[in-house]
C-alpha cells in the first residue's frame, strides 16, 4: 500500500467516536475473539514458543484488524484493511529498526517462534501524543508498578 492510500483512508473511512471505538471494537471485540480461539498459556512465559499458539495468535489480531481497522485519532476515522494487505505487511515487515540516537540508541528487532535472544522492553506511550514534559514521570510511573 502507497502512503497517499492510506492517508486518502484516514480522510474518508468511517466516523467513530474514541469512546465508540475503545469499548465496541476494542475491548468487546478482542474479549469475543480471545473466547473463540481460546488463547491461553502461561503466564509466566513471556515469549511463548509454541507453534499452534503462534498460529493462532497472528490468527486472531488478523481477525481483530479486518473486523475492527485502526482508529485515526487525529480525524475520528476508521481505517480498513483487507485480509491481502495484512497479510502482504506482514510478509515485508522490517526485521530491525533502531530506535533514539547515540548512547540512547536501541535495535529492535523482529522475534520468531523458538527465538534464544531475550525479549526487549521498549516503554513509551504508543499511539497517545504525550507533552515532552510529562513523559519521563509517565514512564517512570509504569517502571515502578509492582509485577
Amino acid at each position: 500500500m502507497h502512503f497517499l492510500e492510506l492517508e486518502e483512508r484516514a480522510h474518508t473511512g468511517e466516523v467513530l467516536d474514541k469512546e465508540s471505538w475503545d469499548l465496541d471494537r476494542i475491548a468487546m471485540a478482542a474479549a469475543a475473539i480471545v473466547e473463540k480461539y481460546d488463547l491461553t498459556w502461561d503466564r509466566q512465559d513471556i515469549c511463548p514458543t509454541d507453534d499452534e499458539l503462534c498460529r493462532k495468535l497472528y490468527a486472531a489480531g488478523r481477525e481483530l484488524l479486518i473486523s475492527s481497522g485502526v482508529y485515526n485519532m487525529s480525524t475520528g476515522r476508521v481505517i480498513r484493511f483487507t485480509a491481502e494487505e495484512i497479510d502482504r505487511a506482514a510478509a515485508n515487515q522490517h526485521k530491525s529498526l533502531v530506535m533514539g540516537r547515540g548512547v540512547d540508541a536501541r535495535t529492535l528487532y523482529a522475534r520468531s517462534p523458538e527465538d534464544t535472544r531475550k525479549p526487549m522492553v521498549f516503554g513509551g506511550n504508543p499511539g497517545c501524543p504525550t507533552p515532552e514534559r510529562l513523559f519521563k514521570s509517565t514512564v517512570k510511573s509504569w517502571a515502578q508498578e509492582p509485577k
